[in-house]
C-alpha cells in the first residue's frame, strides 16, 4: 500500500507511512527513515497500556484513557489496548489478529492484547495462548446484552475486570448458555407477530439490485445517481437478511474507497471529507454488528450514504455542499427530498421536515404518509414516536434534524 493513502494519513500521529500490506503478523523491517506502524504501537504501548489512534478520540477520550488504565494496573497483569480504525486493504487488512499479532511480537514479554473488531465496535482479544483469558473476554463483551449500547469506554472496562478476575471464560460460557433461542432461526423475529414478518422479499430484493447498481457505477468512475431505495411497509425475516448482506456487502466497498483514496497534495477540505466519511464509515459497522431489525439496518444505509457523499466529495465527484437528506417519514425513500410543512396528528406544532415526493404529496392532500413502522411492546408505532433517550433514529430523524448523527452512533446512544 503506498504511503500517501488514506489510512497513512488518518494514522498520521503517531503511525508512520504505511508500506506494503504485511503477509499474516509480518511487518515491513524498519529504517532510519521509516518506523512501522506497528513498531510505533509498541514503542506507545512501553510508556502506557492504551493505545487511542487521535482520529477515535471520539471513542475513547483522554479521561477515558486515563481511567483504564488505572483499572488495567490494579490487576497487575500486563494488559494492552490498542484502538484504531480498521479497513479492508490497510496495512492489516482490517483483520484485528493481524494487528495484535504484529503488535505482540514487538513487544517484551507476554500480555492480553484488546483490539477493536474489523468493523464496528466489537472487541477482539488474544494472547500467545490459545483459548486465552483476553479471546474470552472479548467474546464475552461482545455477546453480552447488556452492553449492546455500552460506550467503548464500559465494554474495555468490563473486559479488563473479566481478564483480572480470571473469570472470562465462565462468564462467556454463562452468557452463552443463557442466550434465548430465536423463534423459526430468525433472531430479528423475536417478538415480532408473524404476519408482520411474512412479506416484502421482493422489496429487498430490488434493494439490492439498486445496491449493486449504485456500486458498479463507482467502480466505472461514474457518479452514481442519489440513492432511490424501494419502500418498506412490511419486510419478512428473508428480506432482512438479504438487506442486512447487501448493506455489509457495501459496507466493504466504502471501505476500500477510503483505502484506496489518495491524499497527496489535498486541501484541509479534502482531508476533513475523508475524516467524515471514515467516522461515518465507522458508525455504519458499529450499528451493522449491533442490531438485525429494519429500523437498525434503515439507518446504516443511511449512514453509508453519508460515507460515499462525503468521499464524492473529497474526490470531486460533486461540489461541496449540505449532506444528502433522506426521506424524514421513511429513510428507505431516498435522498430525492424537499422542505415540507408537517404537522403530527394530535399536534398543533408544524415542523418543516424533508420528505420524498410521495410523502410531500400524501401531505398536500391531506393524508399520512407511509412511516418507518418501529416495534414497542408489540404495537406498530412510527419510528419517530420512540422516546429520543430510546432510540438514536427518533432523536435525529435519521439525521434530517440533527447533524450530529455519526457523533451520535459513535458515543453510543441507542440504534435499535
Amino acid at each position: 500500500m503506498s504511503t500517501d493513502r488514506i489510512l497513512a494519513v488518518l494514522l498520521a500521529a503517531l503511525l508512520w507511512p504505511l508500506l506494503a500490506a504485511p503477509a499474516a503478523h509480518a511487518d515491513p523491517a524498519p529504517s532510519p527513515a521509516s518506523t512501522s506502524p506497528a513498531s510505533a504501537v509498541a514503542a506507545e504501548l512501553r510508556q502506557r497500556p492504551v493505545y487511542v489512534d487521535p482520529s477515535l478520540r471520539s471513542l475513547l477520550s483522554e479521561t477515558e484513557q486515563a481511567a483504564l488504565e488505572e483499572r488495567i494496573a490494579s490487576t497487575g497483569q500486563p494488559v494492552y489496548v490498542v484502538v484504531v480504525p480498521l479497513v479492508q486493504g490497510d496495512t492489516w487488512n482490517g483483520e484485528p489478529e493481524q494487528l495484535v499479532g504484529a503488535v505482540r511480537d514487538r513487544m517484551d514479554g507476554d500480555g492480553s492484547y484488546l483490539a477493536l473488531g474489523g468493523r464496528g465496535l466489537r472487541l477482539y482479544g488474544e494472547s500467545r495462548d490459545p483459548g486465552s483469558a483476553a479471546h474470552y473476554a472479548a467474546l464475552a463483551v461482545s455477546s453480552d446484552p447488556d452492553l449492546d449500547d455500552a460506550p467503548l469506554s464500559r465494554q474495555l472496562e468490563r473486559a479488563v475486570e473479566l481478564i483480572g478476575d480470571g473469570t472470562a471464560e465462565a462468564e462467556y460460557q454463562r452468557i452463552d448458555s443463557e442466550r434465548e433461542p430465536y423463534p423459526y432461526g430468525y433472531p430479528w423475529t423475536r417478538g415480532v407477530p408473524l404476519p408482520w414478518a411474512g412479506a416484502g422479499l421482493a422489496v429487498a430484493a430490488a434493494l439490492a439490485v439498486l445496491a449493486f447498481t449504485g456500486l458498479r457505477a463507482r467502480r466505472l468512475g461514474a457518479p452514481p445517481p442519489p440513492p432511490a431505495h424501494g419502500v418498506f411497509d412490511s419486510i419478512d425475516a428473508a428480506g432482512l437478511d438479504a438487506l442486512r448482506e447487501r448493506l455489509g456487502t457495501r459496507l466493504t466497498e466504502t471501505g476500500e474507497r477510503l483505502s484506496d483514496f489518495s491524499l497527496t497534495g489535498s486541501s484541509p477540505a479534502v482531508r476533513s471529507a475523508v475524516q467524515q466519511a471514515l467516522d461515518a464509515h465507522l458508525a455504519a459497522g458499529k450499528v451493522l454488528d449491533a442490531t438485525a431489525g429494519l429500523p437498525g439496518l434503515a439507518g446504516v444505509l443511511v449512514l453509508l450514504d453519508l460515507a460515499d457523499d462525503a468521499l464524492d466529495r473529497a474526490s470531486s465527484r460533486r461540489r461541496p455542499g449540505p449532506p444528502p437528506r433522506h426521506c424524514f417519514f421513511d429513510p428507505l425513500h431516498g435522498t430525492r427530498t424537499s422542505r415540507v410543512s408537517w404537522r403530527g396528528l394530535g399536534s398543533r406544532r408544524k415542523a418543516s421536515v424533508w420528505a420524498c415526493s410521495k410523502c410531500a404529496d400524501d401531505l398536500r392532500r391531506h393524508r399520512e404518509p407511509e412511516v418507518l413502522p418501529v416495534l414497542v411492546d408489540g404495537r406498530r408505532v412510527a419510528y419517530y414516536d420512540v422516546p429520543h433517550e430510546d432510540s438514536v433514529w427518533a432523536a435525529t430523524g435519521y439525521g434530517t434534524l440533527r447533524d450530529d448523527l455519526v457523533q451520535r452512533v459513535l458515543r453510543g446512544d441507542p440504534v435499535h
